[in-house]
């Protein structure tokens, strides 16, 4: 964790589907993983999408350094944020991964039923074909 705040390692996108991403951290290093769906217009979605590619473009083009409170995943994430939706303000929360999550409830981007009653996904095998609807499933549970 120390040398994170000494700008020892490069920043990384990992651009994968759902599938190798929330599939690896379920059924193989089984961590705890949860959804919380954006309430965004398909516009703001697309234009956010869009930024996030142009952010990746850009490191690839010119090296980054991951910095533990200053250029973080949650940071980034921010930056790229920000650049989608202009007023968007910063708060402590995005300097803090594990409370990025609050900040956007608070800023009404995730529904309070999603947040009160978090649904940690279940075991799903990646190799499911179904793999995205299962998943999707738990949040109509809510």
């Amino acid at each position: 964790m120390w040398k994170g705040f000494f700008y020892n390692y490069d920043i990384i996108y990992i651009i994968a589907d759902e599938v190798d991403l929330i599939g690896t951290r379920i059924n193989i290093r089984n961590e705890d993983v949860y959804i919380f769906p954006l309430n965004l217009d398909k516009d703001l979605i697309k234009l956010l999408f869009v930024n996030y590619i142009g952010k990746v473009n850009e490191i690839n083009n010119r090296d980054a350094k991951y910095h533990t409170l200053l250029n973080n995943c949650t940071t980034n994430i921010f930056d790229i944020a920000k650049k989608t939706y202009p007023d968007l303000r910063f708060d402590w929360k995005i300097m803090v991964s594990g409370y990025a999550f609050k900040y956007c409830f608070q800023l009404g981007f995730i529904d309070q039923k999603y947040i009160s009653n978090k649904v940690k996904l279940p075991i799903v095998d990646i190799g499911d074909q179904f793999f995205s609807k299962k998943i999707r499933a738990q949040l109509n549970n809510i």
